[in-house]
Parts: C-alpha cells; sequence; structure tokens
C-alpha cells in the first residue's frame, strides 16, 4: 500500500512538473502592442469592449482626449504604466500623416467615445479589453490578468491560468500524500519503540512539507474557487475600481458568473 502511495506521489509531482513548464513558458494572453506606430493600437481598438459612439472627427478626437485626460492621469483602474508627459504625447494629435493617422486611429475607439478612460493604456499605446491589465514586471498588457507569479516566472492570465491551476492541484496531492506516508512511518517508529536517523530527517521532511502545504493548498483552493466564479484575484483585489464589476449600488457584482461548468470549460478551453 506505501508502495502505491509513495509512486503516486511521484507520478503526480513529475506530472505536475509538466505543467509548471507549460505555465512558464506559455504565452499568458499578451495582448499585441501598439507600439509600431498605432497599426496594432487600431486593431486592438477595434476588439476592445466598448458603449456608445461619436463623431469621428480629428478635431472632436482631440477635444475627447483633452476632455478625458483628468480622468486618464487621475488614476483610472488597469495599473497602465507612464508619465503624464508620455500620456499628453500619446494622446496629442500630431502635425505628421503618419502621427495623425496613428494617434486618431487609437483615440477612435468606441470604448474612449464611451468614456472609459481606463481601458487606455499609455505603455502598449492600445485600448485593452475588459479584464485585461497592464503587467508592470512584463511590461505587457495581458488578457484576463490575473496575477503575476515569481515562482513560475510567468504573468498567470487566460492563456495559462488553467495549466497553473491544474500544476498547484497535481503538487498539493502529492504533498499531502508524502505527508501523509511520514506521517504513518513516524507513527510506526513510536509505537514499535525505534529510532533512527533516517527517522529525523524524515521529521524534518515532514515540517517543512507541513508549511508548503499550508501554501499551496490555500492558493490551489483561492485559484479553483476563482475560476468556478469566472473571476481573477486582480478583479477580486480592485473590483472597486472596475464599473463593470460594480452594480447600480456600488456592490460587487460579476457579469461573467454563468455557472460552475461553464465558467470551468470557459478557464480550460481560452479562445484566442
Amino acid at each position: 500500500m506505501f508502495n502505491l502511495m509513495a509512486w503516486s506521489v511521484v507520478v503526480a509531482a513529475g506530472v505536475g512538473l509538466v505543467f509548471l513548464h507549460k505555465t512558464t513558458i506559455s504565452n499568458p494572453g499578451f495582448i499585441a502592442t501598439g507600439r509600431d506606430g498605432g497599426r496594432t493600437g487600431e486593431k486592438q481598438s477595434k476588439a476592445a469592449h466598448a458603449a456608445g459612439s461619436g463623431p469621428h472627427s480629428h478635431g472632436g478626437l482631440a477635444a475627447a482626449a483633452a476632455g478625458g485626460m483628468e480622468r486618464l492621469t487621475g488614476g483610472g483602474s488597469g495599473g497602465a504604466g507612464g508619465s503624464a508627459a508620455s500620456k499628453v504625447s500619446l494622446l496629442r494629435v500630431g502635425s505628421g500623416d503618419s502621427d495623425r493617422n496613428g494617434a486618431s486611429s487609437l483615440l477612435d475607439s468606441p470604448a474612449l467615445w464611451a468614456g472609459h478612460w481606463h481601458q487606455l493604456c499609455v505603455t502598449c499605446k492600445i485600448v485593452r479589453p475588459l479584464r485585461a491589465k497592464h503587467c508592470a514586471v512584463t511590461d505587457r498588457c495581458v488578457e484576463v490578468f490575473d496575477h503575476y507569479c515569481p515562482w513560475v516566472g510567468n504573468t498567470i492570465g487566460k492563456g495559462n491560468r488553467h495549466f497553473f491551476l491544474v500544476f498547484l492541484w497535481l503538487e498539493l496531492y502529492a504533498l499531502l500524500v508524502s505527508c501523509g506516508v511520514a506521517v504513518s512511518q513516524l507513527k510506526s517508529a513510536i509505537v514499535g519503540g525505534y529510532w533512527t536517523e533516517r527517522l529525523v530527517w524524515m521529521l524534518v521532511f515532514l515540517v517543512i512539507s507541513a508549511f508548503v502545504s499550508i501554501s499551496v493548498a490555500v492558493l490551489a483552493v483561492a485559484q479553483a474557487s476563482q475560476v468556478a466564479r469566472n473571476v481573477t484575484t486582480n478583479e477580486l483585489a480592485n473590483w472597486h475600481r472596475y464599473k463593470y464589476l460594480q452594480d447600480p449600488n456600488g456592490t460587487f457584482s460579476n457579469p461573467f458568473n454563468r455557472g460552475v461548468k461553464y465558467n470551468c470549460w470557459e478557464a480550460f478551453h481560452p479562445v484566442r
């Protein structure tokens, strides 16, 4: 029985490392930047979530930019980097044809016309879709941004959160079963009245594994709960900054929650 459990630990840990590797190398959902002169920004702005419309002229765009500057520089949600000077430079329509076309295509977004200036990333020069956020570590906007994990060396987002979740639960299983085997062996040693140096190291292993198991268990349960509710760590931490997560009374409301089954299917089958 112990041999079977020991081998299950080895298999679970090994497969977990495979998913760790996939989490690390997978594209978490990086959004193409508009740093190529606005061509990509134009493409991304069409895909951004929006409501409302307005006149599409260069003069109207400049006026909209001026009217939205206070909201933008006041610290809207999304966490995009960049100084006030870069924001002014981005929003200003240049005198050259290429600058004018690039800035106009970026600003000519239904999301911005509707006043959703928090979706503008002045670092990537794009209009982000809802649920995306600029990652300060990777310096890219990520779809369905969850968090940056230094342990895997990658951002957790739409493209790899399912790999991350599987990795956590496989390693949690390996930790818990190995702790159970260690406890059983220690109990047998105490009852049998013998003690060896090998059991001392087993005790050290048990203590370390217990602490690691607690942290992994908390993270695994939290991630599983968020996937089941179709919400992210970033959204739970900053929901008060995102209007789309608030009802008319200003309380938390998740419009993406469509039931556990559909939420899990969406997380494990990300559409890019």
